[in-house]
Order: C-alpha cells, then sequence, then structure tokens
C-alpha cells in the first residue's frame, strides 16, 4: 500500500468515526431537549437558590390499539398534576414543593440536583389521531400511567384529562 492511500484509507475512517460521534451526540442532545424541564418557582429568591432545571423522563411504546405512556415525577402529589390532550400532544403539568426544610437558610449544600416548582413537560404523539375513547391517567409511587387510544380518525377537540 502506498503512502498516499494509507493517509486516504485513515482519513475516510477518521471521517467516519468523526461523523458517527456527531451523530449520537446530536441524538442526545435531542433527548435531552425532550426531558430537560425548566422548574419555575413562584418565589423569586428560592429560584435562585436552587436547581431550575431538571428531567421528566418519558416512555412511550405502541401495544395494540393503545399508546402506553409512562411519566417519572417523584414527590409531586397528584393533586399538583394536570394533563391535557391538544394538537396530537399531552401536556403534562404540576409542581414540585420543596418542604420549608429544604427551603430554610441554616445548613450549607454540597449537591443540590433536584428541581422544584411549576413545570411543564409536552409530549407529542405519534402520526396516528388519537381516539375519541377515553384516555386514563393514574398516578401511584411518582409514576404517572396513561393509556391512550389510538383510531385512524379526524381531529379530537383539545381536552382535560383526569388523573385516577
Amino acid at each position: 500500500m502506498k503512502t498516499q492511500e494509507v493517509w486516504d484509507f485513515m482519513r475516510q475512517e477518521w471521517n467516519q468515526a468523526v461523523h458517527g460521534l456527531a451523530d449520537q451526540w446530536n441524538h442526545f442532545r435531542q433527548r435531552m431537549n425532550h426531558a430537560l424541564v425548566h422548574f419555575k418557582d413562584k418565589d423569586a429568591a428560592a429560584q435562585e437558590k436552587h436547581q431550575t432545571w431538571g428531567v421528566v423522563p418519558v416512555c412511550m411504546k405502541e401495544r395494540g390499539d393503545k399508546l402506553m405512556i409512562n411519566v417519572e415525577i417523584p414527590g409531586v402529589e397528584q393533586d399538583q398534576l394536570s394533563v391535557t390532550l391538544d394538537n396530537h400532544a399531552l401536556m403534562i403539568r404540576g409542581e414540585k414543593q420543596a418542604t420549608e426544610e429544604w427551603h430554610s437558610e441554616d445548613g450549607r449544600w454540597h449537591i443540590m440536583e433536584t428541581a422544584y416548582g411549576e413545570f411543564e413537560r409536552r409530549i407529542p404523539l405519534p402520526h396516528r389521531s388519537v381516539g375519541a375513547g377515553d384516555i386514563e391517567a393514574k398516578y401511584k409511587n411518582g409514576i404517572l400511567t396513561i393509556e391512550v387510544p389510538l383510531k385512524e380518525q379526524p381531529e379530537v377537540p383539545p381536552r382535560e384529562i383526569s388523573i385516577h
């Protein structure tokens, strides 16, 4: 193999590796953009003292004629959650409240990775239309489970989903 051929081969391998890494980074960044949520504390002073970005992870899979969706929201009370269907997307809104012990001034933080405050997470639904049937939502142990019926039909008007 000639020197030029070796350099050409190395350049080609390098370019493939760099493009592969860039593709993986873009995929990771896109997933984090969907999961990363801004928490807004009503108390502006408290907002400056703790984490304001957090992750609200979602898993969604299609099973038969339903979408099964799990949203991890530990530390949120059920009465602080709402789910709305609008424009082929579910909007999850809620508030994660810190106890007074965590908001107090005494003590020194070493790690603060938990976000508190109001949040919303938009979950785009796949291309199939949402059925007119009931959307079921249940909340247990910090996991919001939503079952969305799927049908091939026209648009469904926006509506609030009750959580049980």
